[in-house]
């Protein structure tokens, strides 16, 4: 869909879905932005929520959402200043088929083909899969260990819903981080006291357990944040400003059914602090732009993109040349990032507004 077609369903929009439109594709240029502090190659990587949009297209449907994400492809299809392949992630292909593993190859193969056209018609541009999942067998076995986490997640969750969640902010400094007060008491704040709390590692398959456990503290901590029997004074004082935003992009709904699956999936693959770090000294690891229209996990994955410059571990009574050496590569290292990384902002800058700019009269 070009842009006087998208222009034109823009403009039959209420006020409201016409102001979510603008958000929503400010979104969508913020994730681009903020993933270019990483090294090429890039990935971008779609959400769940971005493909069933795309589906109400060919129902004649064109919400504000599907709008800005055509708008989006619209100026990526056009930009010059970085390249980026589209990928599809196999928690999200298992979400866009409902969470259903296929009973046979060709089932799957319609499937796979069913999705690939979608994309292709609707962005018309090439599409790539990982993790092999367009072959049955592979996707069988990946979907299988994705449903199996699945019901691991599901039921920490409900235990986690269950218990009550008592808990003396005041206390001893025993095993747990705190802060220690001029008169001599030690406060515990709620994450710190999830973290003691959460004694178990889930053993997820697919999924990054020491993610998974992120997620789950945030769960805690507000349960525990928000217990009248707890001192919520105490809790208020460390209360961060994304109060506890992870509960929001993970959680079980009324039903029972689990919600941000994908999401979590999208959060542990796009994370721009972990991709800066396996990025140090020149290291080749393509980075992974996260494209989502869910605020929750936007929001998460800006909480987590501060980006920080590490140097090798000085170890005392190492020769001089040696420290001299590591500390040399680091500086180097920095100096050659930050140049990249202001350039290729720069230009993303650049690029959006001159798009914006061109498109002004249309809207």
């Amino acid at each position: 869909m070009n842009i006087e077609k998208i222009a034109k369903e823009f403009h039959k929009l209420p006020d409201k879905q016409r102001q979510r439109f603008f958000k929503n594709l400010s979104m969508l240029f913020d994730q681009e932005f903020s993933a270019l502090s990483l090294r090429e190659p890039f990935r971008m990587v779609l959400d769940s929520n971005i493909l069933m949009r795309l589906e109400d297209i060919a129902r004649g449907s064109f919400s504000e959402g599907i709008l800005a994400i055509l708008c989006y492809f619209d100026y990526f299809k056009a930009q010059k200043h970085f390249h980026a392949n589209l990928l599809i992630r196999p928690v999200v292909f298992y979400e866009f088929h409902r969470n259903q593993v296929s009973g046979s190859l060709s089932e799957h193969w319609k499937q796979f083909q069913k999705l690939l056209l979608l994309l292709e018609t609707e962005l018309q541009i090439e599409i790539r899969f990982d993790e092999d999942i367009p072959k049955f067998e592979t996707a069988k076995s990946l979907f299988e260990i994705i449903r199996f986490d699945t019901e691991l997640i599901k039921c920490e969750l409900q235990n986690i819903s269950l218990q009550e969640w008592d808990f003396d902010f005041i206390r001893s400094p025993n095993g747990i981080d705190g802060v220690l007060k001029n008169d001599g008491s030690f406060e515990a704040p709620p994450i710190s006291a999830a973290e003691y709390l959460l004694n178990k590692t889930i053993m997820t398959k697919y999924f990054d357990p020491s993610i998974v456990r992120l997620f789950f503290r945030d769960h805690i901590a507000f349960k525990l944040a928000n217990n009248p029997n707890n001192n919520l004074e105490v809790a208020k004082k460390y209360e961060p400003p994304d109060n506890y935003s992870l509960r929001k992009v993970l959680f079980l709904k009324k039903n029972g059914e689990l919600r941000g699956l994908g999401d979590v999936d999208i959060f542990s693959t796009c994370n721009a602090s972990f991709q800066f770090s396996m990025q140090s000294s020149g290291n080749y690891f393509p980075a992974s732009i996260p494209l989502t229209m869910d605020d929750n996990l936007f929001y998460a994955l800006q909480n987590y993109a501060n980006v920080l410059m590490v140097s090798d571990e000085i170890i005392g009574g190492e020769p001089i040349s040696e420290m001299s050496a590591k500390l040399e590569g680091f500086f180097d290292d920095a100096r050659r990032r930050s140049i990249k990384v202001k350039s290729q902002k720069e230009l993303c800058l650049k690029a959006q507004s001159a798009y914006i700019n061109s498109i002004a009269n249309f809207f």
